[in-house]
């Protein structure tokens, strides 16, 4: 237990907390929270998702920001929201209210079909934060992650974690191209400051990576936090593995390599997209302790009844899922489970670990990580002595 705990105190950026956190269990209970944290909020906002979808929901939770004078940040990728049909988009509303940037991500081309070039990376992360109040999920804006997709969410009510999630939104804001206030997305003007993604790769990257750091910089702990009884330890990791930023994925792998051979700890891995870099599954694979791997079934990918190619996918992913399945026979601490559930998608992602010997001690990681390395992605790790959170967390994380 010490050496995760270590790991996990050692980081760079360490927040201590103590009855921080509410758990949602459904995506109605989401978009619920999401909407009366709008209704609440008095001076700033900011969001960070994959896209903005134009269902109603979404148009309501818009106009109830706009309802408002906030300092209101939303970013969005650039490639994904291609997909949407800007004229009839809630952002609309926000144009003259909000600043709203669009990530491009680099090492793209705009030869590609869109779709294909989301495959090649896209900005993946999930922030929603209001005032002081942070919901960190794997679900983005849009009407099938407030109904039938199922995710995680926490809610973390917490001055110092918001303030941090408030600055990365605005971070990656500045490493986006501002919306343009006609609807074509084609058209867009890099802003001076910013090398171009596309044209500029290399300085593009390493411009990314110097802000990160520079967010980190500003949040750095100067020693390493003692953990007193029913406190949390909230502990943030970037990944933009198209930028060779490899946070998420060094972070996993040290604690993977300790979950494993460390006596007395059993973990639970899930994702909606299950896809590990090989030396992810050669650490689960030689495991001493248990490892439950939970993925969706073919019906309960995202991707079900998709159209075009995107129709192949869930084949794909159950045919990685088989290939996972037969390497950990030689195992028996590693067992691998598939989420099924009549109309409903599975979009759960992250790590969960607790002692056998200790129910108090748990370790969890939640964000928008599928445990893959090029996508844009923050995964926040918290590491908590708090009896409630845990048995919470067992019962309802995954």
């Amino acid at each position: 237990m010490e050496q995760v705990r270590d790991v996990v105190a050692r980081r760079t950026v360490v927040f201590k907390t103590k009855n921080a956190f509410q758990l949602l269990l459904s995506p109605s209970q989401f978009i619920e929270t999401l909407l009366e944290l709008a209704d609440a909020s008095r001076s700033r906002v900011s969001v960070s998702s994959l896209y903005l979808g134009s269902c109603p929901r979404s148009h309501r939770l818009v106009q109830t920001l706009t309802q408002r004078n906030l300092d209101s940040t939303f970013v969005f990728d650039y490639w994904r929201m291609q997909r949407e049909n800007l004229s009839t988009s809630p952002l609309q509303f926000l144009k003259s209210r909000a600043r709203i940037g669009m990530f491009m991500c680099p090492g793209t081309t705009r030869q590609l079909h869109s779709k294909t070039r989301e495959i090649l990376g896209v900005q993946h992360s999930k922030i929603y934060a209001f005032d002081d109040v942070v919901v960190l999920s794997g679900a983005n804006l849009s009407e099938s992650y407030y109904t039938n997709r199922q995710d995680r969410y926490l809610v973390i009510r917490d001055p110092q974690v918001a303030n941090f999630a408030h600055e990365v939104v605005s971070t990656l804001y500045n490493l986006s191209i501002d919306l343009p206030i006609h609807d074509d997305l084609k058209s867009e003007k890099i802003p001076v400051h910013l090398p171009h993604p596309l044209k500029q790769t290399d300085a593009f990257s390493m411009f990314c990576k110097s802000r990160l750091q520079v967010v980190m910089n500003r949040h750095r702990q100067k020693e390493p936090l003692e953990l007193n009884p029913g406190e949390s330890l909230v502990v943030p990791a970037f990944q933009f593995g198209l930028v060779n930023y490899l946070d998420d994925s060094m972070l996993t792998m040290q604690l993977l390599r300790l979950l494993g051979f460390e006596e007395g700890w059993q973990s639970i891995l899930a994702s909606g997209y299950l896809n590990f870099p090989g030396y992810y599954e050669r650490l689960i694979c030689n495991s001493e302790n248990s490892f439950q791997i939970l993925a969706p079934s073919e019906h309960a990918n995202g991707f079900h009844k998709g159209q075009g190619s995107s129709g192949f996918v869930p084949k794909i992913y159950s045919s990685l899922n088989s290939k996972l399945f037969n390497l950990i026979q030689d195992n028996a601490n590693v067992s691998m489970y598939q989420y099924t559930r009549d109309n409903w998608t599975f979009h759960c992602k992250g790590l969960w670990s607790y002692r056998a010997d200790n129910e108090h001690d748990c370790l969890t990681s939640i964000g928008s990580s599928n445990f893959g390395e090029h996508l844009a992605r923050i995964l926040i790790l918290i590491f908590t002595q708090v009896i409630v959170l845990s048995l919470e967390i067992s019962s309802c994380s995954f």
